[in-house]
């Protein structure tokens, strides 16, 4: 664990969130390590791995917040080893061979009679039903909607590290496109497409770098999202084929999401109707998202109309975006059912596509931010079609 380098004022962020949770009764909040507990302390998460690692009472790993005490963070010993923690948070260690329960109980002690407890939403299973037992009168809520709240508009600081975040993936499709060719398998391509972010100054990829090929016979297959599988009876690309990337990196804690399609070959006609039906889609939402004038669902249907009268609905199978910034993805979404009224400074992935199977697929996705004028990208590589010879 460590820290970001970007200097926040955290001191004003948790102002910020004691402030909302005094107006929702919330005495207490619990967060592990997360984009929320970065968001409010600067400690930033570690990178993520497959597996567990388990530390006697890992589940204690988190930060407690009260109305007027804390930040206290708690960690296993195993933890604290090469890491580095913000001046204001008081750290409390569970050693070894010390008993998890007595050592939160020790902590929550510090806080009072705690009626309501908000937790982050991933929080370990394990870790709430230990304070439910601790805790026998509390009332269990989400932390989710305070930390939306907080997060959904986001700073000029915030954008300006989202900008560099986009600016690594744009320089790494640079790259990328101009080794492709056929014969170059899956695997070779995201191997190289997580290296030249490394390389340009990301901290790793913000999802698992996905290739989704299409073409008569191939793909999108039982399992599209791996690069190193073999998709529909081939391991790389050929001749007559679209490829569709879905892939991002991070800066500073910050996530980029991008998608664009090259197609292998000579395209066919209704393949290049499709791909600018795509490209369309994103202009009309980007140029709808103006500040306090749409929702998320409006956006959404700004975008699936040209594609819908065009005859190719059915292959637009998934919502138009969703926010972003710490994580990935993030609330709100441009999806049916989504009223938030848009506001400037927030976030956007912009990503329609048309997938028909046994064709090709085409996709573009590009990270916005909205302001009065309509969104403005943050990812600036061009959206022609790029074709592979």
């Amino acid at each position: 664990m460590g820290l970001a380098s970007t200097a926040f004022d955290y001191a004003f962020r948790l102002q910020r969130v004691r402030q909302i949770m005094a107006e929702r009764e919330i005495d207490l909040l619990f967060l592990p390590p997360s984009a929320g507990l970065q968001y409010l302390t600067g400690l930033k998460r570690s990178h993520p791995t497959f597996g567990n690692t388990n530390y006697n009472g890992g589940w204690v790993h988190g930060a407690l917040i009260g109305l007027d005490k804390g930040p206290i963070l708690s960690l296993p010993r195993m933890a604290t080893l090469f890491s580095t923690f913000p001046a204001s948070l008081e750290v409390a260690v569970l050693q070894d061979t010390a008993d998890p329960d007595l050592h939160i109980r020790r902590l929550l002690s510090k806080f009072g009679h705690v009626r309501r407890i908000a937790v982050e939403d991933r929080t370990w299973g394990q870790a709430i039903l230990r304070m439910q037992e601790l805790l026998p009168d509390a009332d269990f809520i989400s932390a989710g909607p305070l930390l939306t709240e907080l997060r959904r508009v986001k700073s000029p600081q915030e954008i300006e590290l989202m900008r560099q975040a986009a600016s690594i993936v744009d320089q790494t499709h640079e790259y990328i496109v101009s080794i492709l060719r056929p014969g170059l398998s899956y695997l070779e391509i995201t191997t190289e497409l997580d290296r030249k972010m490394a390389e340009l100054g990301s901290e790793g990829p913000s999802f698992p770098t996905t290739l989704i090929p299409m073409a008569p016979g191939i793909g999108p297959g039982e399992d599209p999202w791996s690069g190193g599988q073999k998709v529909g009876g081939a391991t790389g690309l050929v001749q007559g084929m679209s490829l569709s990337f879905d892939y991002g990196s991070t800066f500073d804690g910050y996530c980029n999401d991008y998608g664009r399609t090259v197609y292998i070959g000579e395209p066919p006609a209704e393949f290049l109707k499709v791909y600018d039906l795509v490209i369309g889609a994103q202009t009309a939402a980007r140029e709808a998202m103006k500040a306090g004038t749409i929702t998320g669902e409006q956006a959404n249907m700004v975008a699936r109309r040209s594609i819908e009268d065009s005859g190719y609905g059915e292959h637009f199978f998934h919502r138009l975006g969703h926010g972003i910034g710490l994580d990935v993805h993030e609330p709100c979404y441009l999806s049916e059912g989504d009223t938030t009224v848009l506001e400037s400074g927030m976030t956007f992935t912009i990503e329609p596509s048309i997938f028909i199977p046994g064709k090709f697929g085409a996709r573009i996705e590009d990270v916005f931010v909205v302001t009065e004028q309509g969104a403005q990208p943050l990812n600036l590589y061009p959206r022609g079609l790029q074709v592979i010879s």
